[in-house]
């Protein structure tokens, strides 16, 4: 079993036990996250916050998908927009972490609606009504329970989870959609890979499908420091910053002196110390200030275990430097 899995399965079993006796819920946590307030690629790149990639990109730069992209370090449950992307287990009625916790913030009525789809199959998606959400929409899309030996097949499911939830939102109009990581808590799915199918699915998607410019924001949501550095180390090879933007976050060239040329010393690339803007580890709810919190049960053998109701919700990644 491979090491990166029994690693978050670790983690997202502790978060889950540790808040499993926590039920206050703060009033204040109710304010909900608006679009306007979360950066895009664009912005992040122009504040030094995304930096480009070190190799070369695998897509041109394109301003118009940039500024249709972000990246969000926080709550899902808070999010006012049109949709937010479950990751859901095969019987769509809830389970633990962030699959448990949309449902409790949305209300019993999600759970009755959830009962009429008859199930979902893997790397496939239905939606629902958001109920009392901020978001509009839910829609629940259930990965692969990742397997060294069914890979090929593994990323096929999960690429067709992320494309069967982009064409939900053309055909419900929804204009904003937030994405969690699908498949990469208790289902083991490898992180960097997963963040690979999830980058690339929403960039072809973005430029091949005429009618995903209905779409005006995607939204990648993470929450934990690990899934951070994954996306800030990808997202500039599928999504590139202008060469504006390349040429001003680049190390400067070495200044001339008046000292002989063998004395003189220049920097290879290789020896730039890494600049990726560092953000705070989440803590648990327990000391954080007005945070929701939720109660999590124990997590079913089929649930999707992330430790989002540990996470505080401190807003775009762009504003954190």
């Amino acid at each position: 079993m491979p090491l990166g899995f029994l690693l978050r399965v670790h983690r997202a079993s502790k978060y889950g036990t540790a808040l499993s006796s926590l039920t206050t819920v703060s009033p204040a946590i109710k304010i909900a996250v608006n679009l306007s307030s979360i950066g895009t690629l664009t912005a992040a790149y122009s504040k030094g916050e995304l930096k480009p990639a070190r190799v070369e990109p695998f897509y041109a730069h394109n301003n118009a998908i940039n500024e249709r992209v972000s990246l969000y370090r926080g709550d899902m449950t808070k999010l006012a927009v049109g949709a937010i992307v479950n990751a859901a287990n095969r019987s769509l009625l809830g389970g633990g972490g962030v699959d448990g916790a949309i449902h409790r913030a949305a209300g019993s009525d999600l759970l009755r609606e959830c009962r009429t789809l008859n199930s979902c199959a893997t790397g496939r998606a239905k939606i629902t009504k958001g109920y009392n959400l901020p978001a509009a929409h839910v829609i629940h899309a259930v990965g692969p329970i990742y397997d060294d030996d069914e890979a090929d097949a593994c990323e096929e499911k999960l690429q067709s989870c992320y494309q069967t939830s982009l064409q939900l939102c053309v055909e419900n109009k929804i204009e904003s959609v937030a994405f969690g990581g699908i498949s990469t808590g208790i289902y083991g799915y490898p992180l960097d890979d997963a963040t690979h199918v999830a980058l690339r699915t929403t960039h072809n998607f973005s430029t091949r499908t005429r009618a995903s410019r209905s779409i005006q924001r995607v939204i990648f949501t993470v929450f934990l420091q690990i899934d951070v550095d994954s996306y800030k180390k990808i997202l500039p090879l599928y999504f590139p910053p202008a060469e504006e933007a390349t040429r001003a976050t680049s190390p400067p060239a070495p200044v001339e002196t008046d000292k002989p040329a063998a004395a003189a010393m220049t920097v290879p690339d290789n020896s730039v110390p890494n600049q990726t803007v560092v953000l705070d580890e989440a803590q648990p709810m327990s000391q954080v200030e007005e945070t929701e919190v939720a109660t999590l049960r124990p997590a079913d053998d089929d649930d999707e275990l992330h430790p989002m109701s540990q996470v505080e919700d401190i807003g775009p990644v762009s504003s954190h430097t």
